[in-house]
């Protein structure tokens, strides 16, 4: 199915632009602990408990679980501000997941929709691969949006119309 309007304000996360500014002045554990000292004391239990885990993980800097973990604290600092219903996993986080055949990064962002209750939206610019992708991964949101824009191959274009997954086309007349 696919839609022209988003249905409220969409929130996208992590901020890879901040992060990228950040990433000059501090490193990757840095950034993580920046993080967590903006966060509420409920906010930093409910962050430390959902993560154990995947403790041994983190410690062996798994990929999917470290970018599973900064999504994780912004979502919760923006809770702390006023849960957002809609929120997105970054373009460059869900297609860089694809490309190197990560779909743990999609899985964990999909599962904290469930957690935290908000709509999950995935950007991409890459809707075939990303569809591969997520036929791989066991729980998918029956609101699971996909965020593309309107530039896709006939074909894709008419999988997006009759699949039971939601596509917001951005760029569409």
């Amino acid at each position: 199915m696919i839609t022209t309007k988003p249905k409220a304000k969409i929130v996208c996360v992590p901020g890879v632009e901040a992060i990228a500014r950040e990433m000059t002045t501090s490193s990757q554990v840095g950034i993580i602990l920046n993080r967590v000292k903006k966060l509420h004391l409920s906010s930093l239990l409910q962050v430390g408990l959902s993560n154990l885990p995947y403790l041994f993980k983190i410690v062996k800097k798994d990929f999917a679980v470290g970018i599973k973990v900064l999504t994780e604290l912004e979502i919760l600092k923006l809770r702390e501000l006023g849960q957002p219903r809609i929120v997105a996993l970054h373009q460059q986080m869900v297609d860089m997941a694809v490309a190197l055949g990560r779909p743990k990064v999609i899985e964990y962002f999909l599962v904290m929709a469930r957690t935290y209750g908000y709509i999950p939206y995935l950007n991409t610019c890459n809707v075939e691969p990303l569809v591969k992708t997520l036929s791989t991964i066991r729980y998918i949101p029956n609101n699971l949006v996909i965020v593309t824009s309107d530039d896709q191959n006939e074909g894709i274009m008419q999988y997006m119309k009759i699949s039971h997954l939601i596509f917001l086309v951005i760029g569409s007349k």
